[in-house]
């Protein structure tokens, strides 16, 4: 099935992909900027709306302790690695935090 892209157009999106999939290997803050956008709103997404609680309804033979410690593996993947954008983690600090707090993770001090 042809779409009409051309072929350099094409490869190029391979390679962001495997780039995009390969997080865990690959620094993306000096990748290709459509790279950054896709990976930081990945990671941002992860941090709206119930994609954090729908986890702990789809692991119920999970203890909550092991279902906050996953929550904190997961948030910090997304803002170690995925969110590179400076824009988006500014955006975002306060919903990272949040997610860190519901999950055991509170700062010694709420005030000042």
């Amino acid at each position: 099935m042809r779409f009409g892209f051309k072929s350099i157009f094409a490869h190029r999106v391979i390679e962001y992909v495997e780039m995009l999939d390969k997080k865990m290997e690959v620094d993306l803050h000096g990748t290709a900027i459509e790279v950054r956008i896709v990976s930081s709103a990945d990671g941002a997404s992860h941090h709206v709306g119930p994609f954090m609680a729908i986890y702990w309804r789809e692991n119920p033979t999970l203890s909550t302790p092991e279902l906050m410690k996953r929550n904190i593996a997961k948030t910090m993947k997304d803002w170690d690695r995925k969110m590179v954008l400076p824009e988006v983690r500014a955006a975002f600090e306060w919903r990272h935090k949040a997610v860190l707090e519901n999950s055991g993770q509170l700062p010694g001090r709420f005030l000042g």
